[in-house]
């Protein structure tokens, strides 16, 4: 990653947005930094291989197969036309999203220009005038056909702050939940835990990332990490970036961090006691302004 790039990703972690039309046209410069449409393609790419070369391995490996050579012919012939249909479809919708982008970057300029913290309840505000209430309205429904998942940026900082550490990091994890086991547990309920990465093979890795100025009730569920995944056989690594960091939570984060001691004059005992079961389970809390840290660290 060049240094332009990266300085990207440094300034998001760092910095909160402040403003929802500023916080979107900085999670776009993110999502194009980390290359993040080019990856998914990629990794449709993957599987495409991989579910080719699985079905050549089944036939060779079956006896009564004949002809061999000329089925995994066929197969072959069935992997170069279905990965040049998924760069075909990946081009095709690249010039949609570039499209989309350009307009909305436009239309950005406008409202910025008019009040950097330009967001849905600035729109609605009677002294504004009707052209940037008409610019907003086309702005959000643009938008709404380009969208830039926390969950997607998140997990690719993390993966981008072990691999340019060279630190060895696993994703598309599935762990056996030890509770499916007992007879009680619904068999609807979760299986498996799927972490969002492996460190080192020691760790596993959790990734929380809540877009600045964003809405809704994700940031609760924080808390209860330490006992979703408290029948994994390894310790977790959880990482809080954005507003995960710097809005929500910041008490309970920096306790068990051990960054503050109890201020509870009720239940002093109790948040101690907290804390250290809460250790049992999370080896570490990183935070993004942290990872942005290590990430300075390799600008040239």
């Amino acid at each position: 990653m060049n240094n332009s790039s990266l300085n990207i990703v440094i300034d998001y972690l760092k910095n909160p947005s402040i403003g929802e039309v500023q916080d979107y046209s900085r999670r776009r410069s993110l999502w194009l930094a980390l290359k993040i449409d080019e990856k998914k393609c990629a990794q449709k790419i993957k599987k495409i291989n991989n579910y080719i070369d699985n079905e050549i391995q089944e036939i060779y490996i079956n006896e009564k197969k004949k002809d061999k050579k000329y089925w995994a012919g066929k197969k072959e012939q069935t992997r170069k036309k279905n990965i040049e249909k998924e760069k075909e479809e990946y081009h095709k919708k690249i010039n949609k999203l570039e499209e989309i982008d350009d307009k909305c970057k436009n239309l950005e300029n406008v409202l910025l220009s008019y009040d950097e913290t330009f967001s849905e309840k600035t729109s609605k505000q009677k002294s504004v005038p009707k052209d940037i209430k008409d610019f907003y309205e086309k702005w959000s429904n643009l938008k709404s056909n380009r969208k830039f998942s926390s969950k997607d940026l998140g997990e690719e900082i993390v993966n981008l702050y072990y691999n340019i550490q060279n630190i060895k990091y696993e994703r598309d994890l599935k762990v056996e939940s030890v509770r499916s086991k007992n007879p009680l547990v619904s068999e609807n309920n979760q299986k498996y835990h799927e972490p969002d990465g492996l460190e080192n093979d020691m760790f596993y890795v959790e990734v929380k990332m809540r877009a600045y100025e964003s809405s809704g009730t994700a940031h609760e569920k924080i808390p209860s990490v330490a006992f979703k995944y408290a029948d994994l056989p390894k310790k977790i690594k959880l990482f809080l970036l954005a507003d995960d960091e710097h809005k929500y939570n910041i008490y309970w984060s920096q306790l068990i961090r051990g960054d503050i001691e109890s201020s509870n004059k009720y239940n002093f005992e109790f948040e101690n006691e907290y804390k250290r079961i809460h250790k049992d389970v999370i080896e570490k809390i990183v935070y993004g302004s942290e990872v942005a840290g290590e990430l300075e660290k390799f600008l040239i």
